[in-house]
């Protein structure tokens, strides 16, 4: 759960001019996964507060607001009044009933542990290409593919798998080593986009067997049916 956690906190978490542990997504399944391993060490799900991110064309209304923090209060487990607030983002659609989360807890401590210490002990030891446990590697595929990982479709049956990355860090290089020491071969980044994919059989068996998507279970459904749909599974 380590390391499943420093790698989602490194696709989706925000590690740059903080001094605080966030993560935001949209899948309540990979934000209760990270709250349950910090409270496996010690940190009590309540101090975890949650600010609501909410995309539509129009500000949200004051029901929709409060239907966001009671959707949130009760998929995350936290009492309605860590609930901080719903911010408006303004986009053509609104994708998201109720929209993603950043969950944070105000902690220079936990930052520089997790932050400054184990995650920047990972990215150390990738690129520079020491030895490091295959179990690990496993773990932070993980947490990657469910922080930045999608996937495209062709009659139901998986066609891609897409790692997002940063394009102002060295992000894309060392994701790719991780999943090259894993045999899981990548393609060129998308012309245009901040992007790579990972196709072909071969490389979506690894995933299905090494669990990828297992912090998210929307997504986790998504790959498995679509993997089980392909040709070469049946």
């Amino acid at each position: 759960m380590l390391f499943e956690t420093v790698g989602f906190l490194w696709g989706d978490g925000s590690t740059e001019n903080v001094r605080s542990i966030r993560f935001t997504n949209s899948e309540s399944s990979s934000l209760n996964h990270c709250i349950n391993f910090f409270e496996s060490i010690g940190i009590k799900r309540g101090i975890w507060k949650a600010q609501v991110i909410w995309t539509g064309s129009s500000e949200p209304s004051e029901e929709i607001k409060e239907n966001c923090k009671q959707f949130w209060s009760n998929s995350l487990k936290l009492p309605i009044e860590n609930i901080k607030s719903v911010s408006w983002n303004k986009g053509k659609k609104n994708r998201l009933e109720f929209g993603s989360v950043r969950i944070f807890i105000d902690n220079a401590v936990l930052f520089e542990i997790f932050v400054n210490g184990i995650l920047k002990w990972i990215k150390d030891t990738i690129k520079d290409e020491k030895e490091i446990d295959d179990k690990i590697l496993i773990s932070l595929a993980r947490g990657i593919l469910s922080s930045e990982g999608c996937m495209t479709f062709h009659k139901n049956v998986i066609r891609s798998v897409n790692i997002s990355f940063d394009p102002h860090s060295n992000e894309e290089s060392l994701f790719r080593k991780i999943f090259h020491r894993l045999g899981i071969s990548t393609l060129p980044r998308h012309k245009n986009n901040n992007e790579f994919s990972i196709e072909g059989w071969d490389n979506f068996l690894k995933i299905f067997l090494m669990e990828g998507f297992k912090l998210s279970q929307t997504n986790r459904i998504k790959f498995s049916n679509g993997f089980l749909s392909h040709k070469s599974t049946i």
